[in-house]
């Protein structure tokens, strides 16, 4: 897809931060919940929940245990009907009537189903909005196979707080934390018929490597991109694969006599710098931790919780920042208040593609003032810059929350739009 192509595209989508994730901007800790280990209906989850088995094997929901697959149910329970978490009768019914085909990679699928039932075990409306995965090393017949899964649950009717749950192959973490999500899409991912196994063999079919850093799955912020989609993060750029359509985007950034888009030069902050300034300043801050880190995430607010009428009024910065080593991806979050304090992120950002944003060279004031003349008035509730997890996005954006919507500009064309 040529660039031009592209930012046709651009204004994509906001699946802000966890990893950030999204935007959780003075979060507390909110009162966990249980194990849960129950329904939406308040019945309990059947004994395989967390159990994955080895291929040719079943768990029983009765104890527990994997047992070779009998001739002929080689779907019961893996099926893309409601799942182990949601109905043990429904699951297998289908699972029964469609075999393998249906069944065929849903590991993470039952996980989103067995996620999806802790989450309601929390909190009976809530919903999977979110799930990534972590590549490993270990390798299997196929290639890289996922190692640790993440997921995000929010109750859209009622989203004061938000759930993160998280699997390492063997055991359940769950966290809640009281905050609204910002710019996210509240979509159940249990409606998501595609796998993440059919989303790799469509992206192996693309010529992609299976090298990638990890995987999310999340539905986008803008129109243009109307299907939640399998974003594959390969560190220098995205590749996606849409879960209705299959359309595979490698994530190719290329001009029109095919040459490649180069990345602007780094841009010093200037004297009236509102935001470049404290993306070095954090980068600075953060290299102390860990050389290899970079800031890939930045935003503004006022303190106090007041809307923003100038530039001029952010008080507070937050930023996320990544380091891609040999063995692992650390993630940070940053916060200047007056001095700077640094914390760990339980895993790296969703949504957020790891580019360095000291290569940035517009200012959020430049930002503001495209903003504002292209018929957008304070005030804001906050901005942020960050390039979005989707290959359709070809820049960096400056993100301004208002009561129209969510303003969009492109740190490179200046192009201006409303989500």
């Amino acid at each position: 897809m040529s660039i031009e192509a592209k930012r046709l595209l651009w204004g994509g989508m906001i699946l802000t931060s966890l990893v950030g994730l999204v935007l959780t901007w003075g979060c507390q800790p909110a009162a966990s919940g249980g194990d849960g280990g129950g329904d939406g209906d308040g019945q309990p989850v059947d004994a395989c929940e967390g159990i994955i088995c080895d291929d040719g094997q079943t768990c029983n929901p009765q104890t527990g245990v994997c047992e070779p697959t009998e001739d002929g149910a080689e779907g019961e329970g893996e099926g893309e009907g409601e799942g182990e978490g949601e109905g043990e009768g429904e699951g297998e019914g289908e699972g029964e009537g469609e075999g393998e085909g249906e069944g065929e990679g849903e590991a993470e699928g039952s996980l989103i189903q067995q996620a999806a039932a802790r989450a309601r075990a929390l909190d009976p409306g809530a919903i999977v909005i979110q799930a990534s995965g972590v590549n490993g090393t270990e390798q299997d017949d196929d290639g890289s196979k996922t190692v640790a899964w993440e997921f995000v649950a929010v109750n859209p009717d009622a989203p004061q707080n938000t759930l993160f749950l998280s699997f390492d192959g063997q055991e359940w973490g769950e966290d809640q934390v009281a905050s609204v999500l910002i710019g996210v899409v509240y979509h159940d991912m249990l409606e998501v018929e595609m796998s993440e196994t059919q989303a790799r063999e469509l992206l192996a079919e693309g010529g992609l490597a299976s090298d990638f850093l990890g995987w999310s799955l999340y539905a986008p912020l803008h129109p243009d991109f109307p299907n939640p989609l399998y974003a594959f993060n390969y560190g220098d750029r995205t590749a996606t694969v849409d879960t209705t359509t299959e359309d595979v985007d490698t994530g190719e950034v290329t001009s029109d006599d095919g040459s490649s888009d180069e990345p602007p030069l780094m841009a010093p902050p200037s004297e009236d710098s509102v935001s470049l300034q404290y993306i070095h300043e954090a980068t600075a801050e953060i290299q102390q931790v860990d050389p290899n880190a970079i800031i890939i995430w930045a935003g503004g607010r006022n303190g106090d919780g007041a809307d923003l009428m100038t530039p001029g009024d952010t008080n507070v910065w937050d930023c996320h920042a990544v380091a891609v080593n040999e063995n692992e991806v650390p993630a940070w979050s940053l916060t200047y208040d007056g001095q700077w304090s640094i914390g760990d992120l339980p895993f790296p950002p969703m949504g957020e593609e790891f580019i360095d944003l000291t290569t940035l060279e517009m200012d959020v004031v430049e930002a503001w003032g495209l903003a504002v003349d292209a018929g957008f008035e304070p005030p804001f509730a906050w901005w942020t810059v960050f390039k979005a997890l989707n290959p359709g996005v070809a820049h960096p954006m400056y993100v301004f929350s208002s009561a129209a919507g969510y303003v969009l500009v492109d740190t490179v064309t200046g192009e201006v739009v409303l989500e």
